[in-house]
């Protein structure tokens, strides 16, 4: 069912269940040792399940369910590329999903020290977050849709400096073309030219966001604070 659900929600017939080996359900195990006690603890207690997905159009994501009583559960999505991809490439490669490949000239680096360390790690670091997020309300809301219970932006001082609301951001922290970046091949609207990559890390340099993905809104700016924390915890060093 959720397969089937993945394939109408992202328009792609090319989503297939994938089954971890061994090694895979090892190194996951792994991963899943180094999430902070918190997010641990939540996941824990409400999470339904994990699941691969083959050609996944992202590194992963959370979701919710309600059970009969109304109680908040999530689920969690993986992409099991992320098993054979180190840290600082699917990092380079998730910020330059917002962008044509019309300029040679322009590229970008990134370098987060992870010696041989495998994306899934960072992305279980992200997603943990939204976990925790969902059932702890670690941000007034996750999604729109969970606004209805949330909390007001100034009962979450993390929120408060840097949001006005949920995709807006305070206008000192605004940049252009942060508003028309959509990542991972999302069908919300079109890439940009790699010529406006400069702007763009230009804009997010006099911001607190570590990612132009974390700028999106306030459930991306925490997860992505959270991993960026939590590998710096890990590996000794700052994602550059």
């Amino acid at each position: 069912f959720l397969l089937e659900e993945l394939k109408r929600l992202d328009s792609r017939s090319d989503y297939l269940a994938y089954v971890p080996t061994v090694a895979d359900i090892r190194q996951l195990a792994d991963c899943l040792l180094q999430i902070p006690p918190r997010e641990r603890a939540a996941m824990e207690k409400r999470l339904a399940g994990i699941y691969f997905v083959t050609n996944l159009s992202s590194g992963g994501f959370s979701d919710y369910v309600f059970d009969k009583n109304g109680t908040l559960h999530t689920i969690l999505v993986l992409n099991p590329a992320l098993l054979k991809t180190g840290i600082s490439q699917w990092v380079k490669d998730k910020e330059l999903s917002a962008f044509l490949d019309d300029r040679v000239d322009i590229g970008l680096e990134v370098d987060c020290g992870e010696k041989g360390r495998s994306a899934l790690l960072y992305i279980l670091l992200h997603e943990s977050a939204h976990q925790l997020d969902y059932v702890a309300g670690c941000t007034p809301y996750v999604e729109k849709e969970l606004s209805k219970n949330g909390k007001r932006i100034s009962e979450v001082p993390f929120v408060a400096r840097a949001w006005q609301g949920y995709d807006q951001p305070l206008p000192r922290y605004d940049f252009n073309p942060r508003g028309r970046l959509h990542f991972y091949g999302s069908s919300a609207g079109p890439r940009l030219s790699r010529s406006e990559l400069p702007a763009a890390y230009a804009g997010l340099s006099a911001t607190p966001f570590n990612l132009l993905y974390g700028s999106q809104n306030w459930a991306e700016d925490f997860a992505e604070t959270v991993a960026f924390s939590e590998l710096k915890r890990i590996t000794g060093k700052d994602c550059r």
